[in-house]
């Protein structure tokens, strides 16, 4: 007990800003029809990190507290403009999160000014907006809010890793690669027979990490 409260009472605290760029994708169950191509839409993420390193241990817990667009993008027949068969064109999906991700921290010191480190953890996203583009083929486009029809928060499981490059003794720099896998259904009250829309997405990030 008394080496426990001697880690946390010498813990590190650090914060500082992160942005960077976000691949997001939706993965449906059951599937889109083959003729119909899935890819990923990409956006922009950043917001603030927290980090906390207990002393003696090389474990620590980070929060962030970011914004991020998320989506995916359709491409095929999957248009019904009342002709007898579907017409080809574009549908993106477009969603952004406040996203408040909590990960346990694993960070490894080396004998140089870099520290690599892993991470994994829950993320509770809360929608903010949701919008799809329709783009027919042909046909004029349109942009409609879906946001009453979209699960209002999104549970993920966040994996990831990275590296710290400390540029002062109390200023780090990090890069950070981290994998985001959605565990609920982004459909609001899913009628009979409808897919199960679930959110993924690849960022890569950097930062700023500044030690109190």
């Amino acid at each position: 007990m008394g080496a426990v409260t001697t880690s946390f009472s010498q813990a590190k605290l650090s914060f500082g800003p992160k942005l960077g760029i976000v691949m997001a994708n939706a993965t449906f169950d059951p599937d889109v029809p083959s003729e119909i191509t899935k890819s990923s839409r990409t956006g922009f993420t950043g917001g603030a990190a927290f980090e906390v390193m207990f002393s003696g241990i090389p474990l620590g817990i980070e929060a962030d507290l970011l914004y991020s667009m998320g989506g995916t993008i359709l491409e095929g027949p999957i248009f019904d403009v009342g002709l007898p068969g579907p017409v080809t064109g574009k549908l993106t999906e477009k969603i952004t999160f406040i996203e408040i991700p909590v990960l346990l921290k694993g960070k490894f010191p080396t004998a140089s000014a870099i520290s690599p480190y892993v991470y994994a953890g829950p993320s509770l996203g809360i929608v903010a907006t949701s919008k799809s583009l329709a783009e027919p083929t042909n046909y004029t486009s349109q942009e409609i809010d879906t946001k009453e029809t979209t699960s209002s928060t999104d549970l993920a499981l966040v994996f990831g890793g990275g590296a710290e490059f400390k540029i002062e003794s109390k200023v780090g720099l990090t890069f950070d690669v981290r994998y985001a896998l959605g565990l609920t259904d982004m459909v609001k009250n899913p009628e009979a027979g409808e897919s199960k829309v679930k959110t993924n997405g690849l960022s890569f990030m950097v930062g700023c990490l500044f030690t109190l």
